[in-house]
């Protein structure tokens, strides 16, 4: 047995000891009374009628295709216990809080929404806090978003681009609060990776972006804005099927030549499409292209990771190209 240096015998005790001043507290914690692990425990929201509507109607545990998401509006506390509880069931939602959401979607909100985004550090909602804004600029954005069904407190019927939607109310039961309702509004014709546009605007810039996503007269579903002209005419897509699968994304579909299909996910140059006939761009500023020819089934992964973070690299350089920067 090999005898340790002195330098290596000190390495050792210092681990020796890091190692066990990190076994006192865990030890401490098992031994606590139990009476203070109520400090440490928060209870869920009962709340098992709205979480079975949208798990029945959007959840991706019943069936994986990606059948619209849910939004809520509110942005307080009891909001984020029922977000966790619908991711707990598979529900997907608009709403996001991650160190992913990119630079371009704080832009895109910021600008064509006019939202205040002080507050909205690593958010993902786009919703409107301020004057000048448009509601039914939003509510348009909403169904390219695949937003299907819109959360809040209360009904909105004097809201423009809302009047007539159906909705649904259910029972909101927060902890420690009095029992109140969730009004849940549905869009139809909602994106679910089956908008297919074929009428191209180019717009070299994020700024000149945005001016063509707030025309009254754009469409997401006839309309798309990239940053670069495509050769190829563009036709409608046909029978496609975007599904949520371990990792990423899968997506099918047919096409009579060279199809553009909308998908309701974030654009990032860390996306990958398995199928390298397939090209993947970035549209209307901060959705997903999936350019293809005749047919395309192919998994979707998101290769970003702690050891391979080049591609985020790949996101914050596109920030120039669009002419975005800080004082934006």
């Amino acid at each position: 047995m090999r005898l340790l240096s002195p330098a290596q015998g000190g390495a050792a005790t210092s681990i020796v000891a890091v190692m066990t001043a990190s076994v006192v507290p865990i030890v401490a914690i098992a031994e606590a009374p139990r009476a203070v692990a109520k400090y440490w425990y928060e209870a869920w929201p009962d709340e098992p009628e709205l979480r079975k509507f949208l798990a029945s109607t959007i959840g991706l545990r019943a069936d994986p295709r990606f059948r619209g998401s849910a939004f809520f509006y509110t942005f307080g506390y009891d909001e984020f216990l029922t977000l966790n509880s619908l991711w707990a069931d598979g529900v997907p939602t608009t709403n996001e809080y991650s160190q992913l959401v990119t630079p371009q979607s704080i832009y895109f909100i910021h600008r064509l929404f006019k939202r205040n985004l002080s507050h909205d550090l690593n958010w993902f909602r786009p919703w409107i806090n301020t004057s000048g804004a448009s509601f039914p600029l939003l509510f348009r954005t909403f169904r390219a978003l695949g937003v299907r069904y819109l959360g809040g407190y209360q009904e909105i019927p004097h809201t423009p681009g809302i009047e007539g939607l159906p909705f649904v109310s259910f029972p909101r039961r927060q902890p420690g609060h009095q029992p109140a309702l969730w009004v849940m509004y549905e869009f139809p014709d909602v994106n679910v990776g089956d908008y297919s546009p074929t009428e191209v605007i180019t717009a070299r810039s994020a700024a000149d972006t945005i001016d063509a996503l707030a025309s009254p007269k754009f469409d997401f579903s006839r309309q798309v804005v990239l940053s670069t002209e495509l050769r190829d005419r563009l036709v409608p897509a046909r029978d496609m099927k975007l599904s949520v699968i371990r990792g990423g994304l899968h997506v099918s579909g047919r096409s009579d030549a060279t199809s553009l299909a909308l998908l309701p996910q974030q654009f990032s140059n860390c996306l990958r499409a398995h199928d390298a006939r397939v090209r993947l761009v970035r549209t209307d500023l901060i959705l997903t292209g999936v350019i293809f020819s005749r047919t395309v089934d192919t998994d979707i992964s998101f290769d970003y990771g702690i050891l391979s973070p080049g591609c985020r690299r790949a996101d914050f350089a596109d920030m120039k190209e669009l002419g975005i920067n800080r004082r934006q």
